[in-house]
């Protein structure tokens, strides 16, 4: 691989930064802070909703855009402004509440920060609560029909979830993303939502090129900007699909493995 010097750093949260825990490492907060101090900048790429985003990312001390709803926003931290929002077109939003309903799944339609759900389960209800989000519940998702969530989630098994991502990629054509950044969730958000894109967009800011960039992610939500930046880096545990797609790959969060890469890069003045 040819050695290259890297000006931005885009990081999943969930089986990247934090493991099970949820707790971020102060040895990767420093990590994390010594690369910026040299140049460096670092923004979290999520499926998250903005709140529980911008409450991590400030966390983190990351000083870079925020991109959460796994692509759908972008939002400059430091100017309080939204630089990029794409919500769902209703007539994806009807054919998924359909789809959803005849399969009897537990769904979640995000608004902002907000979630409506018929919470079959109660997954959805401990969701908005882990994530600081108010929390609607509707048994009946058909009033929303009309509505303009940024995204749509199914909630069920794994391995229903992927026979669902693969059905409705084939319903939903090239009208959506599908997605799923957790194995029970099937995400779908606008057809140009996508860490990729939202990456790809973010660099008009910027004075260098997507070879320049390196994607850090363990989910199949994380894919795409995987493939698309200059370095790919996976976590060993992660997705097979990432494991498969990436440059290289480091150890899950228990290990510090993000924080070890950082740190690693950090010595070598951003080059790899």
């Amino acid at each position: 691989m040819k050695k290259n010097k890297y000006s931005l750093i885009a990081l999943d949260i969930d089986g990247t930064m934090v493991g099970d825990s949820k707790k971020l490492s102060q040895r990767l907060k420093n990590a994390i802070k010594k690369i910026q101090q040299i140049g460096a900048t670092v923004s979290i790429a999520t499926g998250r909703p903005f709140s529980s985003a911008k409450k991590f990312s400030t966390l983190a001390g990351c000083n870079g855009p925020l991109i959460c709803f796994q692509g759908a926003m972008t939002y400059d931290l430091g100017k309080e402004k939204v630089l990029r929002y794409l919500k769902l077109d209703n007539s994806i939003v009807v054919k998924s509440l359909d789809y959803f309903t005849k399969k009897e799944v537990e769904v979640m339609l995000f608004y902002d920060d907000m979630i409506c759900s018929n919470n079959l389960s109660g997954w959805a209800r401990n969701y908005a609560k882990r994530n600081e989000i108010k929390f609607l519940e509707s048994k009946d998702l058909n009033s929303y029909k009309e509505t303009s969530p940024v995204a749509i989630i199914g909630i069920s098994k794994p391995e229903i979830v992927e026979n669902l991502v693969y059905d409705l990629k084939l319903r939903l054509k090239d009208d959506a993303l599908v997605t799923h950044s957790l194995p029970m969730l099937c995400e779908i958000e606008h057809l140009n939502a996508g860490k990729d894109k939202a990456l790809q967009e973010l660099l008009k800011s910027y004075s260098f090129e997507k070879s320049n960039v390196i994607a850090v992610g363990d989910g199949k939500g994380d894919q795409s900007m995987i493939i698309w930046a200059g370095l790919g880096v996976g976590i060993e545990n992660g997705h097979k699909d990432v494991i498969k797609s990436s440059d290289i790959l480091i150890p899950p969060p228990e290990d510090e493995g993000l924080a070890s890469f950082l740190e690693n890069l950090y010595e070598n003045n951003l080059n790899f």
